[in-house]
């Protein structure tokens, strides 16, 4: 019985100890993180979504936020060193939330799959490749679709 007490009084010791490590590391292993100075990218009302892709296939990642608040999208095109375009816009459903982005239809582009949360469905927006997209395809889905989640569906052969 002492044996366990003592071994247990051992862990308590070396893991109490471990946070006094992290805490007074030695600076030989510290990292300085020197980030530029933020830069704001106007959107629209009460952005709820965002996401980032390649949607003009130049390589370069760009972003699309959801404006709840103005029931839109805002597209930010990437200019490749950490800057963005100045937003454009596209309509979407009422209270536009949940954002996802995929080759949905297997064109070798990323499209959008837009959460409405008052209207009670997903929006489709099909990718042009140029940072527009085709004129959204509502399915609906009930009350409230606030969020949208990425995942491969497919099939995996049984071992």
């Amino acid at each position: 019985m002492n044996a366990s007490v003592s071994n247990l009084s051992k862990l308590r010791r070396i893991l109490g100890a471990l946070p006094a490590f992290f805490l007074f590391m030695p600076s030989a292993f510290a990292q300085v993180v020197d980030f530029k100075p933020a830069v704001d990218y106007p959107v629209g009302s009460f952005p709820v979504g965002l996401v980032a892709g390649d949607f003009d296939g130049d390589g370069i990642e760009d972003l699309v936020a959801a404006n709840e608040g103005d029931n839109n999208l805002s597209i930010l095109l990437g200019n490749g060193d950490g800057t963005f375009q100045t937003a454009t816009t596209i309509s979407a459903g009422d209270g536009s939330a949940g954002l996802a982005a995929a080759d949905l239809n297997g064109g070798g582009t990323l499209d959008l799959v837009v959460g409405n949360l008052f209207d009670g469905n997903i929006g489709v927006f099909l990718g042009n490749g140029d940072g527009t997209f085709q004129a959204p395809v509502d399915y609906s889905t009930g009350s409230f679709s606030r969020s949208i989640f990425r995942s491969s569906v497919r099939e995996r052969p049984r071992q």
